[in-house]
Parts: structure tokens; C-alpha cells; sequence
């Protein structure tokens, strides 16, 4: 199995379904599958759920990220306009 990489370090390529490290609240972690959605300038992030293509809680932290055998994301990901969207509605 692949080691952690710190998110501050290294960032998955865009598309790519990796298991990550989630730091929720009052210290509490959990480890899910998501993809890091990029931007075509590059400079701003999202991590979504690769189970629903919806993303992550704004209070919760990607902290860490591992390689999954080469998967890439099943199905049509969110753009970004969609994903501002439902931010802006939450």
C-alpha cells in the first residue's frame, strides 16, 4: 500500500481517485475515497467525494493523500461553477 502524503507537500494529479485523510471537527479523523478538482489556471483546489462527485463539508480538512492503483473518476465530475453553486446555497 502507498504511503501518506502531506496535502501541504504534494497534491494528486486532478481527476484522480485517491484515498484521503479527512480531519473533521473537535480532532476527530476519518479516511475516504476523493479526487482533488482542479481549476485550468491551477490555483485554487476542491476535494470531492468519489462516491457522489459532491464535494467535502467547507469545515472539513483534507490533510493527507494516497495513490489507488491508477483509478480516475467514474462518471461525470461536478465543474467548478457547479460546485461555487452549491456553496453559495449551503
Amino acid at each position: 500500500m502507498a504511503s501518506w502524503i502531506d496535502v501541504n507537500t504534494e497534491l494528486p494529479p486532478a481527476n484522480r481517485v485517491v484515498d484521503v485523510c479527512v480531519e473533521l471537527s473537535h480532532g476527530r479523523v476519518t479516511w475516504l475515497r476523493g479526487y482533488r478538482l482542479g481549476t485550468r489556471a491551477q490555483t485554487q483546489s476542491m476535494w470531492l467525494n468519489a462516491t457522489t462527485h459532491q464535494p467535502f463539508p467547507a469545515h472539513w480538512r483534507i490533510s493527507k493523500w494516497r495513490g489507488m492503483n491508477g483509478e480516475s473518476v467514474n462518471g461525470e465530475p461536478l465543474r467548478m461553477v457547479d460546485v461555487l453553486q452549491l456553496r453559495q446555497r449551503a
